[in-house]
């Protein structure tokens, strides 16, 4: 429950690095996120669950593609996503440093500055929400400069078909070594980082009054059932719960992902 026991409206901020989420959270079942997520409870526990059991918790983190599962029971709790090529956390489950910061963000302070969050903070979530949840700077990943171009272009056209051949030939490394040297560099495969990115753009859609075919479309999936399948095997939801939950939400974007935005919203015009 909200402080004061007066319930927030959803509040997220989108930028290039960094989501932030405040609200209620559905029922998500193996989740996939392609990057570090951190959940943390603005009032009673919620239930997480790894593997195993369900367990109560006050806050979690998960690895980038670390699936995982979340029952919210109703309760506000703040969702915090960090790309995994901005940042290297180096948590590994259930370590001492996870711990460390799980224990630092469970914290009243902590709790409280959360909740002053506002769509003004969208242009340096990195800047302002960061230092509130690590007790350290946030450590950049360092990112061979040929691999870095192919995931610019990525992130700036999430929509369109990146093949392994272009990309390869963007980055001046055979198709082989250049899925070698990516997966070695970001951690994941390329083909999952491409279906992160692409499911990552869908949130400029949540309250764009368009038919979850259109943003199927609109967002490059080949139909409305690929389009359903990829948003739950990531998310944990299906499309209509997912925008269901997102309807009344404040969205606000960053100055390049409202661009970005702006751009797949014209693509469909």
């Amino acid at each position: 429950m909200a402080r004061h026991g007066i319930r927030k409206k959803a509040l997220m901020l989108v930028d290039e690095r960094r989501i932030f989420y405040r609200g209620a959270i559905p029922d998500a079942r193996d989740r996939c996120v392609g990057g570090y997520v951190f959940y943390l409870t603005l009032g009673s526990p919620f239930l997480f669950r790894r593997s195993g059991d369900w367990t109560a918790v006050t806050a979690a983190i998960t690895e980038p593609y670390e699936v995982h599962s979340v029952r919210g029971e109703g309760e506000v709790l703040v969702q915090y996503i960090l790309e995994q090529e901005d940042a290297r956390l180096g948590l590994g489950c259930a370590t001492a440093k996870e711990q460390a910061i799980v224990a630092f963000v469970s914290r009243y302070e902590v709790r409280s500055s959360l909740w002053s969050v506002s769509g003004s903070w969208v242009d340096d979530l990195a800047g302002k929400v960061d230092p509130i949840l690590f007790p350290k700077p946030v450590q950049r990943r360092i990112i061979d400069d040929r691999i870095r171009t192919v995931i610019d272009q990525i992130c700036e056209q999430p929509a369109d078909r990146h093949s392994a051949g272009v990309c390869a030939a963007l980055a001046d490394l055979s198709v082989s070594r250049f899925l070698h040297v990516f997966s070695q560099e970001i951690g994941a495969s390329f083909r999952k980082f491409l279906a992160w990115k692409r499911a990552r753009a869908l949130f400029h859609a949540i309250t764009e009054k368009m038919s979850l075919t259109e943003v199927a479309l609109d967002a490059g999936y080949a139909d409305s059932c690929h389009f359903s399948n990829a948003v739950k095997s990531i998310y944990g939801l299906r499309p209509k719960d997912m925008w269901a939950a997102g309807r009344d939400a404040e969205v606000v974007y960053g100055i390049r992902q409202a661009a970005i935005s702006s751009q797949l919203e014209r693509d469909i015009r």
